[in-house]
């Protein structure tokens, strides 16, 4: 054999296969190696924490990251949650140029907190801070309340791709949520075609979680030797929500934000830090994130961090990672994140 036959050949076995999909995700990395999917620094560094196991031990045949799914939790109503959702929103429809993501976001609201009100003096907040950001120049009072109109054009504008649905039930949830493609993707439906889908936000996702266990009672009771696997139990409602939830990550390549009630955590293990999970197994597996809030005694902020409930089977990395990140505050007058240790 020739020492260019040689050659070629060692050239040749130094060559790695990959798929097209694996060459744009390399491209991607490289040019945002630690992808800002909410603009909201803290958040999306613990979302690269946790993604970062599961894309470094993936196997050899490459799928793309999945899109991730946040649980937002709390032990009672009033800690802030709908809150959070109102700033994730905001900079998801808001223009690039105001620090936004240029996106549409739909809104399953179970509860009737989220108000369109609320969301518009966040958006509006966020708007004059962009601008304060943003080079001066010395302006007149015409210039001024030339600003003041394009301000309430902008925010009109984006308000348009906030899509709201108020599903009473959890079969209408699951209706609600199983229609939503075909309405995203219609063009004469709304305005937001041309935009990708940043997230679905649920709040909340245990809306419905104590009729279902009533209606499970009430079953069981009539029926004694009813079996607990049934399609009637909470457990099967929620892993059909969750199933729903992951085709809709699949077609839309959107994250899912959602609220939920939790309980306190006791026995010897007990943690301020940690909260028992209210809803059942079928949905805990689901969110790749799960963030407590509370209340501080500051008005009007409130206090964001990792639950650390089932932390002892995280990996070292990440126990270490949220460790370091400790926890940060969020100013909901103005739907500003405040970094910090909380």
């Amino acid at each position: 054999m020739s020492g260019a036959d040689m050659l070629g050949r060692a050239l040749v076995a130094e060559v790695e296969e990959a798929s097209l999909g694996q060459i744009l995700h390399s491209a991607r990395l490289q040019h945002d190696p630690a992808p800002q999917r909410f603009g909201i620094p803290p958040l999306d560094r613990l979302l690269n924490l946790f993604a970062q196991p599961v894309q470094e031990h993936a196997s050899s045949s490459f799928s793309p990251p999945k899109p991730p799914v946040v649980e937002i939790t709390s032990l009672g109503t009033g800690a802030g949650k709908t809150h959070l959702l109102y700033l994730i929103a905001a900079i998801a429809v808001l223009p690039r140029i105001y620090s936004g993501k240029a996106s549409a976001v739909v809104v399953i609201d179970t509860e009737g907190n989220f108000l369109v009100s609320r969301l518009a003096d966040i958006m509006r907040q966020r708007i004059k801070s962009a601008r304060k950001d943003m080079v001066a120049k010395g302006k007149d009072e015409e210039e001024e309340e030339e600003e003041e109109e394009e301000e309430d054009e902008v925010l009109a504008a984006a308000l348009a791709h906030v899509h709201i649905l108020r599903p009473d039930t959890h079969a209408a949830l699951l209706a609600a949520l199983a229609a939503l493609p075909a309405y995203l993707f219609d063009p004469c439906a709304h305005c937001s075609s041309p935009r990708p889908l940043h997230s679905i936000l649920l709040d909340s996702a245990s809306a419905f979680f104590w009729p279902l266990r009533a209606a499970e009672d009430g079953a069981r009771a009539l029926d004694p030797a009813s079996s607990s696997s049934s399609s009637a139990t909470a457990a099967a409602a929620y892993a059909a929500l969750v199933r729903q939830l992951r085709a809709l990550q699949k077609t839309l390549e959107c994250a899912v934000v959602a609220t939920s009630a939790s309980l306190p955590s006791s026995g010897p293990q007990a943690q301020a830090r940690a909260l028992r999970p209210l809803l059942p197994h079928t949905w805990t597996g689901f969110p790749t994130l799960r963030l407590a809030m509370a209340r501080e005694g500051v008005q009007g902020r409130c206090a964001v961090w990792v639950d650390e409930w089932g932390g002892e089977t995280w990996r070292s990395v990440v126990r270490e990672g949220v460790r370091a990140e400790g926890g940060w505050g969020v100013v909901i007058e103005e739907g500003k994140m405040m970094g910090g240790r909380v």
